[in-house]
């Protein structure tokens, strides 16, 4: 048995919204982001790993990507005065 975590080979079948941050300190970062497809999307929050929960621009976050009306995804929205909070995404190679 290898002591080595593999990531899954496949994505779902569904739209899937990665919220990480840079200054986790716990996880890293490049291992909590999704490869850029129409289904996928990163979004980097400034916050610790406990913070994360409850910094309001990852509720904000989760709040907007829940309110979408189900078979009418769309990648977040980052403009205006909301690209000062949330980064131009990363995503995996």
């Amino acid at each position: 048995m290898s002591s080595t975590w593999a990531a899954p080979s496949t994505l779902p079948p569904v739209p899937t919204t990665a919220i990480y941050s840079k200054t986790d300190g716990i996880c890293a970062w490049q291992n909590c982001i999704e490869h850029d497809t129409d289904l996928t999307e990163n979004i980097e929050v400034k916050a610790s790993h406990c913070g994360l929960g409850h910094h309001p621009a990852a509720v904000y976050a989760v709040a907007d990507r829940l309110s979408q009306p189900e078979g009418a995804w769309k990648k977040f929205d980052r403009s205006g005065v909301k690209s000062a909070v949330y980064a131009k995404p990363t995503y995996a190679i």
